[in-house]
């Protein structure tokens, strides 16, 4: 396990490491931080598309359990998307908060029953 974990963490902590180097020295070069200028909207951009693509399928589930969880769950998403934004804590304590909060509104938000099929009924 110990050599599975090194494996896997080992080679792109080093990698990491020497990027990080490599920025520190050479930040400052126009070319560099030109770089970086055009980076960053590429990074947001895919992190976006890929925040979507993950939500689509938790959206439907929750739209499936019911309008007040998907509401409460909205509320939640919302307001973590906020704190973030606003920087208000740090992304480890707004996670945190966001999922006892959703924790807490899973076990206490009752789901609507099943519906029956009109051919059921008979």
């Amino acid at each position: 396990m110990l050599a599975a974990n090194s494996g896997l963490l080992v080679p792109s902590a080093i990698i990491t490491g020497l990027m990080t180097a490599f920025y520190t020295l050479y930040k400052d070069l126009p070319a560099i931080q030109a770089a970086m200028r055009g980076i960053l909207p590429a990074t947001i951009g895919l992190s976006l598309a890929m925040s979507a693509n993950l939500a689509v399928p938790i959206f439907k589930a929750a739209k499936g359990e019911g309008k007040v969880r998907f509401v409460v769950q909205m509320v939640i998403i919302a307001g973590a998307g906020l704190a973030l934004a606003l920087d208000w804590l740090s992304p480890l304590w707004i996670m945190l908060a966001a999922a006892g909060l959703t924790a807490l509104a899973l076990t206490y938000i009752p789901t609507p029953p099943p519906a029956i099929p009109e051919s059921q009924n008979e």
